[in-house]
C-alpha cells in the first residue's frame, strides 16, 4: 500500500506488531516504530534484502526485543543457487531464442512519465484499434519498462506488459466518461493513459470542475451519446477507482487472448514505430 498508508494503519489500528510494506519503494535502513508497530520496507528492484530479528516471549505473547536493517545485494558477492541457476538456464535454452526475436524498431525511445507518455499512447492506441472502440484507457502502472531507440524484441514486450491482462469493452455515456476523466484529473489514483480522446484540466480547481475541455475523435464530448470504451481487466477489477463505477454495473465484454500478444502482433505489423507525446492530456497551471 506504500509507506504513508502503512503509517496511517499503524496509527489508527491497535495490536499490529509488524507491517512488512512495499509499493512506495521506501528504503528503511531500520524499522520505523509508530504506535508500537514496526514498519519495514526494503526499497526496490532487489537492491536490498530486509532482515528483521525478533525475540518473542511466547508465554506473554509479545515481542521483547528486535533489531533489523537492510542487506545490500551485490552480484559479485553472491553465488547463484545451483538448482535455481540450472532451471533458469533450461528456460533460456528452451525459450530464449523465441523471446529475443527482433519484431520491430523504435525510431524514438519509449519512455514512461508522470503524465501522458509516448509508450502509454502506443499501448492505448493498440487497445482501441484491436477492439474497434471509440476510447481506450490503460493504467500507467501496467507499463513496467522503458525501451531505448532501436530494435524491439518479443522479450521487451513481455517485460513492458508482464501481467497477462485481457482487454475489456463496454459502453459509457459521455457524462460517465467525463466523470472518469474528473477522477483521473484529481490525482488521487493512478493516471490513465488515453487513446481516442483529448482533454484539458486544471488540478487546482474543485473536484468536479477540473476537466475544462474534452473531445472524442476530434469532436466535442456529448453527454447523452454512448461511446465504446476499452480498458484492461485489472482496471475492471478497480473500476470504481478508475471510472467511478462499480464492476457489477458495467455490461462488459472480455476479449479473447492476452494483451501482450496483441502488442507483439502490433509491433510486427507496424515494423517501424515513431511514438510521440501529442497533447492528449493537457494540464493548465
Amino acid at each position: 500500500m506504500g509507506f504513508d498508508e502503512d503509517k496511517r494503519i499503524a496509527q489508527e489500528v491497535q495490536g499490529i506488531e509488524v507491517i512488512i510494506g512495499g509499493h512506495s519503494h521506501t528504503k528503511l535502513l531500520k524499522p520505523e516504530v509508530i504506535n508500537q508497530t514496526m514498519i519495514c520496507q526494503a526499497g526496490s528492484h532487489g537492491r536490498y534484502i530486509g532482515q528483521l530479528n525478533m525475540v518473542i516471549d511466547l508465554k506473554k505473547d509479545r515481542i521483547v526485543n528486535y533489531d533489523g536493517g537492510l542487506i545490500e545485494t551485490v552480484n559479485e558477492k553472491v553465488t547463484p543457487d545451483p538448482a535455481v541457476q540450472k532451471k533458469i538456464n533450461e528456460f533460456e535454452e528452451t525459450y530464449g531464442k523465441a523471446l529475443d526475436e527482433v519484431i520491430g524498431e523504435l525510431k524514438v525511445a519509449w519512455v514512461r512519465t508522470s503524465g501522458e507518455s509516448n509508450l502509454g499512447n502506443w499501448n492505448a492506441d493498440v487497445m482501441r484499434e484491436y477492439t474497434a472502440s471509440d476510447v481506450a484507457f490503460i493504467n500507467s502502472g501496467a507499463l513496467r519498462k522503458n525501451l531505448p531507440q532501436g530494435p524491439v524484441t518479443v522479450r521487451d514486450i513481455w517485460e513492458i506488459n508482464p501481467f497477462s491482462d485481457r482487454f475489456v469493452s463496454f459502453h459509457l455515456y459521455g457524462a460517465e466518461l467525463l466523470n472518469a476523466l474528473e477522477i483521473n484529473a484529481s490525482g488521487d489514483y493512478e493516471l490513465m493513459q488515453v487513446s481516442g480522446l483529448r482533454y484539458t484540466y486544471e488540478p487546482e480547481k474543485p473536484k468536479g470542475e477540473r476537466v475544462i475541455e474534452v473531445s472524442v475523435n476530434g469532436q466535442p464530448l456529448l453527454a447523452e451519446k454512448k461511446y465504446k470504451v476499452t480498458i484492461n481487466d485489472y482496471m475492471l477489477d478497480h473500476s470504481e477507482k478508475f471510472l467511478g463505477m462499480a464492476k457489477e454495473n458495467l455490461k462488459y465484454e472480455i476479449h479473447p487472448g492476452l494483451d501482450r500478444d496483441a502488442y507483439i502482433q502490433a509491433v510486427r505489423d507496424q515494423k517501424t514505430i515513431d511514438s510521440k507525446i501529442e497533447g492528449r492530456i493537457k494540464r493548465r497551471k
